[in-house]
């Protein structure tokens, strides 16, 4: 039903546009946002949602010589990386994460993923116990006790933060 002034078909039809762009595109981000909330595996990132993930992977360097480094000290460390899917902190950091993880060697029933949404709390607490705030954060454990943490981005590189946390954790 367009307006019977034909001054202002073009003010109605530019309306409507609008209002269809902004409730489709809205409903679209939704859809294609992962939603996911809670601990789950790594098989998450396999999903079509998490594509950005499995891309960040596939693409990632990682520098060798810290690697190599970390294979001597990963004994026993235990990591809880909690993530968004929505987070471009998350989709940048975590694929890093997890090619320094394979490459260091580290089991991967050594690493814990719990997923958050925009609102960064969990309805089991989880979140107020380890005090997340900001995501993605890795968070470094031996024998249960926590030895250190990157939150968001690393100091330097997510290799050298990651190799010091564990070379400070043999100390501990």
């Amino acid at each position: 039903m367009l307006p019977q002034n034909k001054s202002l078909r073009p003010l109605f039809v530019l309306l409507l546009a609008s209002a269809l762009w902004s409730g489709c595109t809205a409903t679209v981000a939704q859809r294609q946002e992962p939603h996911d909330k809670g601990w789950v595996t790594r098989a998450i990132f396999d999903r079509p949602l998490y594509e950005p993930f499995k891309n960040g992977y596939d693409t990632s360097k990682v520098a060798g010589e810290y690697v190599e480094l970390m294979k001597t000290v990963v004994k026993d460390v235990d990591i809880t990386v909690f993530f968004g899917g929505w987070c471009s902190d998350s989709k940048r950091q975590v694929p890093h994460f997890l090619k320094i993880a394979d490459a260091a060697g580290i089991p991967s029933d050594h690493i814990r993923f719990y997923a958050l949404d925009r609102t960064k709390k969990s309805d089991d607490s989880t979140t107020d116990r380890y005090r997340i705030e900001r995501v993605p954060t890795f968070i470094f454990s031996r024998d249960g006790a926590e030895v250190g943490r990157i939150t968001e981005s690393p100091q330097t590189t997510l290799e050298a933060d990651m190799l010091a946390i564990l070379v400070e954790g043999l100390k501990h």
